[in-house]
C-alpha cells in the first residue's frame, strides 16, 4: 500500500515536473525561432554558463532534505537550513556570474544579460519549498501553482512579442517572474503549514557537509554536459554554437522525462531498499530512456527542423551519438538516485570528474576535426563512463553497476 501511494505522489511529482522544465524549453524554443541563430548562441553560451554556476548557487540541498524529511526529520528545521544555505551561495554565485561575464571569452555577449540573469539563483529557493511539499505529499497543491505561473509568464511573453518583440532580455524577464511567483506561491504554503525555525550553526553545516558531495559532482556533470558548447563557441563561433544548441535541446527534452521521473519515484525506493525494488525502480526508468533513445535516433533531425526552424538543420550523422544521450542519462539518473536512498553518495563526485576529463580531453581533439559531429561523440562517450562504466570501476559502487545491468534484463 505503501508503495502504491509513493507511486501515485511520483506520478503527480513528473507532471509538476514536466510542467516546470516545459516552460523553460517552451522559452528556449521561442528564442531559437525568433532570435538570429548567432542570438541564439549568445543566449545558449548564457544558459551554459549560468548552469554551471547554479550548481554551486543552489547548492542542490533539495535531494538531502527530501530524504530527511521522508525519514521523519523536521520540516521547519529543514526549511531554516536550507533558506539560510541557499541565498548564502545565490549571492556568491551572481557576484561570479558577472565577472565571468567580464572575461574576454564573452566577447560580442553582454554582460547585463549575465546580471539580470543573476537573480534567478535567489529565487531558486522555491524548489526547496516544492521538495518539502513533495515529501508531505502536496503534489496537487504544486501542479496548480505550476499552472499558475506558467499561464502569467505565457501572458508577459505576449504582451513583450506584440508590443516591442522577443529579445533575450524579455526572455530573461519572463523567467524570472516565473520563479518570484513560484517562490511566493509554494513558501506560502509551505509556511502557513509548518512554519520556519532559524536553524543552528551546527544544522547548517551538517546540511552543507551532506549536500556537498552532490554540488561537486553537479559541477562535474553540468561541466561535462556543457564544455562541448563553450569548446565549440569558442573554435567555431556563437553561429555554429545556436545550431549545435538547437539540436541538443530536442536531446534534453527527451533525456529529462526519466531524469524527472527517477527523482520523482524515489520515494519507493527510500520505503523499501530492497535488491528486487531497486531493480524495478532502475528497470523503469532505464527502460523508458533506451525507448526515447530509439525514438531520437530515427526521428530527431525532423524534430530540430519541425520545433525550430530548417535553418537549424545540420547533418544528420550527429545524431548518431546524440541519439544515445537519453539512456545514458536515465540510468544514471536512477543509480544515483539509489546512491543518495542508501546515504552513499560520497564518491559520487569523483565519477563525474572521470567523465568531465573524458569529455574535454576528446572534444580538444575532435571538435577540431569533425566539428559539432565531434562534440556530440564526446558528449554520449563521456555520459557512458560517467552513468555507468565509472560504477564499475569504482570498487563500492560495484554492485549499483550490477542492479543496472541486472535491471535491463527481465528475467531478473
Amino acid at each position: 500500500m505503501r508503495l502504491l501511494i509513493a507511486r501515485h505522489s511520483a506520478l503527480l511529482g513528473t507532471m509538476c515536473k514536466v510542467i516546470e522544465l516545459g516552460k523553460i524549453f517552451i522559452l528556449t524554443i521561442i528564442a531559437g525561432r525568433l532570435l538570429s541563430t548567432e542570438d541564439f548562441g549568445i543566449f545558449s553560451l548564457l544558459l551554459s554558463v549560468a548552469a554551471i554556476v547554479a550548481i554551486l548557487a543552489e547548492f542542490r540541498v533539495q535531494d538531502v532534505i527530501y530524504r530527511n524529511i521522508n525519514k521523519g526529520g523536521g520540516v521547519s528545521e529543514a526549511v531554516g537550513s536550507s533558506v539560510v544555505i541557499v541565498i548564502f551561495f545565490a549571492a556568491i554565485g551572481h557576484i561570479l556570474l558577472i565577472s565571468i561575464s567580464n572575461l574576454n571569452f564573452f566577447y560580442g555577449s553582454n554582460s547585463n544579460f549575465y546580471y539580470l540573469y543573476g537573480f534567478v539563483f535567489y529565487l531558486s529557493i522555491s524548489r526547496v519549498f516544492k521538495t518539502v511539499l513533495m515529501a508531505e505529499e502536496r503534489s496537487v497543491l504544486i501542479l496548480y501553482i505550476e499552472i499558475v505561473s506558467f499561464v502569467v509568464g505565457a501572458l508577459t511573453l505576449l504582451y513583450f512579442y506584440c508590443n516591442q518583440g522577443i529579445s533575450i532580455n524579455s526572455i530573461i524577464v519572463v523567467r524570472i517572474l516565473d520563479l518570484f511567483i513560484l517562490t511566493a506561491m509554494t513558501s506560502a504554503a509551505v509556511l502557513t503549514r509548518s512554519g520556519i525555525k532559524m536553524p543552528s550553526k551546527y544544522q547548517v553545516i551538517s546540511l552543507v557537509k551532506e549536500a556537498f558531495p552532490l554540488v561537486l559532482s553537479g559541477v562535474a556533470v553540468i561541466l561535462y554536459q556543457k564544455v562541448d558548447q563553450l569548446m565549440i563557441k569558442d573554435v567555431m563561433g556563437y553561429d555554429a554554437l545556436g545550431l549545435y544548441s538547437a539540436n541538443l535541446t530536442i536531446v534534453t527534452i527527451f533525456s529529462i522525462l526519466p531524469m524527472m521521473y527517477a527523482q520523482v519515484a524515489s520515494k519507493s525506493i527510500h520505503v523499501d531498499c530492497g535488491n528486487l525494488n531497486l531493480i524495478r525502480y532502475l528497470r523503469i526508468i532505464s527502460y523508458s530512456g533506451l525507448l526515447l533513445s530509439v525514438f531520437l535516433f530515427v526521428l530527431g533531425g525532423y524534430l530540430v527542423t519541425y520545433i525550430f526552424g530548417t535553418r537549424y538543420q545540420i547533418d544528420s550523422a550527429i545524431w548518431y551519438p546524440l541519439a544515445l544521450i537519453p539512456f545514458f542519462i536515465s540510468t544514471g539518473a536512477g543509480a544515483t538516485q539509489i546512491l543518495i536512498a542508501e546515504n552513499r553518495q560520497s564518491f559520487v563526485w569523483i565519477k563525474s570528474l572521470i567523465a568531465l576529463l573524458v569529455n574535454i580531453l576528446l572534444n580538444y581533439f575532435l571538435i577540431p576535426l569533425y566539428g559539432m559531429f565531434g562534440a556530440a561523440a564526446a558528449t554520449a562517450f563521456a555520459l557512458f563512463v560517467g552513468n555507468i562504466f565509472s560504477n564499475y570501476m569504482i570498487k563500492s559502487y560495484r554492485d549499483i553497476f550490477k542492479i543496472q545491468f541486472k535491471s535491463l534484463l527481465f528475467h531478473w
